[in-house]
């Protein structure tokens, strides 16, 4: 899993990708950005823009919870 490369520009890049509101309202990560690590994100907007949000997050190569 990798995780340091979407906070927090990438979850400002999330929102720009899909044009979804996009909250960080958890995360645990490491100092040092080779480990993993977890985000908790709040994301609305239309099922269409949340789709396209979850394809740009696999495109980043980040596994995604539901």
């Amino acid at each position: 899993m990798r995780s340091a490369s979407l906070a927090p520009k990438g979850a400002s890049r999330l929102k720009n990708a899909s044009s979804n509101t996009v909250n960080i309202s958890g995360a645990v990560l490491d100092t040092n950005p080779e480990n993993d690590g977890w985000f908790d994100l709040e994301v609305w907007g239309r099922r269409q823009q949340i789709v396209l949000g979850l394809k740009y997050l696999k495109e980043l190569g980040l596994q995604i919870w539901l």
